[in-house]
């Protein structure tokens, strides 16, 4: 069976995303199982290797089969004036850039040349510079993919996941964009990716919001009339839910 295809972004060019790829594209063991079709401009990838301390071949083609398994190959683009970068600050064109490669990567999993990829830290100020209009980058991938339904940012580590019910909204708006039915989306999300990488029986802990768990409402009363109604009907359906455990 042949390795997949994966895509690699280079993140922002001004970030410490190229210095990242460029040790994992050095790292034999992390080729060994993968095949990486590094999508962007070769100048920002080369300074990665230079800031990183490493000398590194980097091959050019045109498409993803020219590809050896094992190994990676760059395609060139979108292009950025790699001179006009300042290292370390947000600005307009290096926003345009991650987005462009942002948007690509998504084209190319829809027309099957990739079968996934994967990206280092982009920055939303400098994504909003350079003219993303969504909240965060995974409102941004529903919309390029035309999904409708519930999507949520799953990370791992290890035997760990986790997950969450919001995402990059201000502190102060939490405690009222926590509800029954996001919990129960939430939950059932993490569920569905676990048996799908080969985890049987998940198990979910769901965490409380306030101090304590609210200490029997003394501190608030998300966890009694939100939280764990959330919990009884996900653990109806079946799923191994938990909660709400106090921090």
């Amino acid at each position: 069976m042949p390795l997949p295809a994966l895509g690699l972004l280079l993140g922002d060019p001004s970030g410490i995303g190229p210095e990242l790829c460029a040790k994992l594209l050095s790292d034999k063991d992390s080729l060994r199982e993968n095949r990486f079709a590094v999508l962007g401009e070769p100048s920002v990838l080369e300074n990665g290797c230079k800031i990183a301390g490493i000398e590194l071949e980097i091959p050019q083609v045109n498409h993803v089969g020219e590809i050896p398994e094992g190994s990676f190959g760059l395609l060139k683009g979108p292009e950025l004036n790699y001179g006009s970068v300042v290292v370390g600050h947000a600005n307009e064109a290096c926003g345009r850039y991650a987005l462009d490669s942002f948007r690509r990567a998504l084209g190319m999993c829809k027309s099957g040349d990739l079968d996934g990829f994967c990206f280092a830290p982009m920055n939303k100020e400098s994504l909003r510079l350079g003219g993303n209009t969504h909240e965060d980058d995974l409102r941004f991938v529903a919309d390029e993919l035309e999904f409708k339904g519930y999507c949520c940012e799953l990370n791992t580590t290890n035997d760990l996941w986790t997950s969450r019910v919001t995402s990059h909204v201000p502190l102060k708006d939490v405690a009222e964009l926590i509800t029954e039915e996001g919990i129960v989306d939430a939950v059932k999300m993490a569920h569905q990716t676990l048996l799908e990488t080969g985890i049987k029986e998940p198990r979910i802990g769901v965490a409380a919001l306030n101090p304590h768990a609210g200490d029997g409402g003394n501190f608030g009363k998300e966890e009694g009339e939100i939280i764990e109604p959330a919990v009884e009907r996900v653990r109806k359906e079946g799923i191994g839910a938990f909660g709400p455990f106090p921090a």
